[in-house]
C-alpha cells in the first residue's frame, strides 16, 4: 500500500502531465484538494511550510483559471476555503 506522501506525489505528477506548464505549487494545491487532504489556505501553508501569502496567490490563480472555487472567505484572517471547480485529472484542452 502506498503512503499518503507517495499518493500525493503520484497525483501531483499526473496533474502536471495532464496540465503542462502548471506551476508545481499549483499542482500540489490541486492534488491536496482533490485527495481531500486539505482545502484551507492556512492549513495548506503549514503543511507545505510555505508563506500563507504564496498559497493565497496560487489559490487565487487556480480560481481565476476555473480549477478551484472559493467556498468560504474570512476577511479578517485572509483565510480561504476552496473546493474543486473542475476535475484536475481531466486532460487539459488543446490550445
Amino acid at each position: 500500500m502506498d503512503s499518503p506522501e507517495r499518493l500525493l506525489e503520484q497525483t501531483v505528477l499526473e496533474i502536471q502531465d495532464r496540465h503542462p506548464g502548471l506551476p508545481v505549487l499549483e499542482a500540489v494545491l490541486l492534488a491536496a484538494v482533490y485527495l481531500e487532504i486539505c482545502a484551507d489556505s492556512r492549513q495548506l501553508a503549514r503543511l507545505l511550510e510555505t508563506e500563507h501569502a504564496l498559497i493565497l496567490r496560487a489559490l487565487n490563480t487556480l480560481v481565476e483559471a476555473n480549477r478551484l472555487q472559493i467556498t468560504n472567505r474570512h476577511d479578517r484572517t485572509a483565510r480561504l476555503q476552496v473546493s474543486l471547480a473542475s476535475d484536475p485529472m481531466e486532460q487539459a484542452a488543446a490550445a
